[in-house]
């Protein structure tokens, strides 16, 4: 059976699990849902199955995501999962991804599993030691081998809170995510930024632009996903004060380039 599996991804974490799940799938097609968005128009899905694979954030999922959804048709696919990727806890962020994807698809939620791979919010902590992530990353791969199995068997996962934590966690979520657009005050570049642009590139929302002068200049539609301070490559970019000396961290597989890349819709990315 085919499946197509959606993800949105800062640092290249998301991304990775997205293609080694779909390379241990019978037929998998890879889509950005960064790309989808930026289009701007209906995505029709196609195959038997769809796996939406995104990080968590304040316990949720990205704002991405949830506006994502309302440009994907599900109408053709029979069983839909997702997976969410956390560092810690995923809070109830598959509660709440379920709720938008009854609300934008009219679709339920067949089944929601968690993952466990490195943390990318400088803000809270820096990264964790090479040692760590190498083995975070390794049993990473073999819970989406495992993921894999369940997803091309239709397995049903129940992925769901006790009703009152989850409906508290989602209150939480949609007052937080809707702060997000207006961080821009948190950001800042400092003296050593070479104006390369590439904070702007990476951005998913194209929320960065470079100034006259060859600064970046944040605006108002921020998604917190921290490419933009991950992938400085002289760590120029703060958010917040004490960003500055905290170790940074990206998926060490996983270049600017490709980050880049999901902000373009793929005519067909297919792993056979």
């Amino acid at each position: 059976m085919s499946v197509t599996v959606f993800y949105f991804s800062g640092t290249g974490n998301s991304l990775v699990a997205a293609r080694t799940l779909s390379a241990r799938l019978t037929e998998a097609f890879v889509v950005p849902l960064a790309g989808i968005l930026r289009a701007g128009k209906k995505y029709q899905v196609q195959t038997d199955k769809t796996v939406f694979i995104f990080p968590v954030y304040c316990a949720g999922i990205p704002a991405l995501v949830a506006r994502a959804l309302e440009l994907v048709d599900l109408s053709q696919t029979s069983y839909v999962a997702a997976i969410a990727n956390c560092a810690s806890s995923a809070g109830a962020a598959l509660d709440i991804f379920a709720a938008e994807l009854r609300r934008c698809c009219n679709k339920s939620l067949a089944a929601g599993w968690v993952i466990y791979m490195p943390g990318n919010y400088t803000p809270l902590y820096g990264s964790d030691s090479p040692d760590t992530i190498t083995r975070t990353l390794r049993e990473c791969d073999n819970r989406l081998l495992e993921i894999a199995c369940a997803v091309n068997q239709g397995t049903v996962v129940d992925y769901a809170l006790p009703m009152p934590l989850a409906m508290l966690t989602g209150f939480l979520w949609k007052i937080n995510v809707s702060c997000f657009p207006y961080m821009q005050k948190r950001f800042k570049a400092e003296r050593t930024c070479t104006g390369c642009g590439l904070c702007a590139k990476v951005c998913p929302v194209d929320n960065i632009v470079i100034s006259s002068a060859g600064r970046p200049q944040w605006l108002k539609k921020c998604e917190q996903c921290m490419a933009c301070l991950q992938y400085c490559p002289v760590e120029a970019i703060q958010c917040l004060w004490w960003t500055k000396g905290r170790a940074r961290y990206r998926h060490p597989e996983i270049a600017a380039s490709e980050i880049i890349a999901q902000k373009r819709m793929p005519e067909v990315n297919r792993i056979l």
